[in-house]
């Protein structure tokens, strides 16, 4: 049986600039520079991630060819998670 999980919450408003952000001990903060100065896969990194249900949902016959390794290994990862859960239970 498949359980939902919690899912990342993601804001759809632009967050203020941080005054500092107490990455180093001593010495001048980091520049702030604009989005657009910034490589593309850093924002891929936000993107919320497909859950196991919604492939299930869609059907997994219609899971494309280049996705069907992380619903393999979504799967094992359920698989072997309620395999654990089920043994510390008894």
């Amino acid at each position: 049986m498949l359980a939902g999980g919690p899912r990342s919450v993601l804001l759809s408003v632009p967050l203020p600039v941080p005054q500092r952000s107490l990455l180093f001990a001593e010495g001048p903060e980091p520049e702030y520079k604009p989005d657009s100065e910034y490589p593309a896969w850093l924002w891929k990194l936000l993107e919320e991630k497909p859950l196991l249900e919604d492939y299930v949902m869609k059907g997994l016959e219609n899971v494309p060819h280049g996705e069907m390794k992380m619903v393999v290994r979504m799967i094992n990862k359920r698989r072997i998670k309620e395999g654990n859960d089920a043994r510390r239970k008894t």
